[in-house]
């Protein structure tokens, strides 16, 4: 479900970003006959919901930059969380949280209280979606150090080296 939920997503971010039609309706279609998407959601790979939650964080981090409402704020901090709380790599969302806040204030200023509610939100919905986190926070931080040094397999817990052919298995 939240594979085919990410279509619509791209679709938003598509009129967000380009005020679009065209360019929305492409982008979905893009999505739906993509061929890693389509067979991860039949498998029910964790990419899946990861993706959708990075979509839909994307899709709030360009409505604070355009908009920039507390709630906007709340909701891509949300969005952001569950991501993170899907895998690990969704954590490269929250500079874009900070970058649409700076670029969204030239525009029109905000207050930086927003944004450090935005980032506040974050781990709060972390610990509330994924309890063992926090239960198990040394372990989860070992974890997040393998993953920023780049030998874990992003999920956590298991700090090997991800030994499948990486991206270029794909292309064969």
């Amino acid at each position: 479900l939240l594979g085919a939920a990410t279509i619509p997503l791209i679709y938003w971010v598509g009129r967000l970003a380009y005020g679009s039609r065209k360019v929305a309706l492409l982008a979905a279609l893009a999505l739906a006959v993509a061929f890693l998407h389509v067979r991860n959601s039949h498998y029910c790979r964790q990419d899946v919901p990861a993706l959708c939650f990075g979509v839909l964080a994307s899709a709030l981090c360009l409505r604070v930059l355009l908009r920039g409402a507390l709630t906007d704020y709340v909701a891509a901090g949300v969005a952001i969380a569950l991501g993170v709380s899907t895998k690990w790599n969704m954590l490269f969302l929250i500079p874009a949280l900070a970058l649409a806040h700076v670029l969204g204030s030239r525009a029109r200023p905000r207050p930086w209280t927003f944004m450090l509610v935005g980032f506040l939100v974050i781990p709060v919905t972390v610990v509330v979606v994924d309890p063992v986190i926090a239960l198990r926070a040394g372990e989860a931080f070992r974890t997040l150090g393998q993953f920023a040094a780049g030998t874990s397999g992003g999920r956590f817990g298991t700090g090997s080296l991800e030994v499948s052919g990486g991206w270029g298995t794909y292309l064969t």
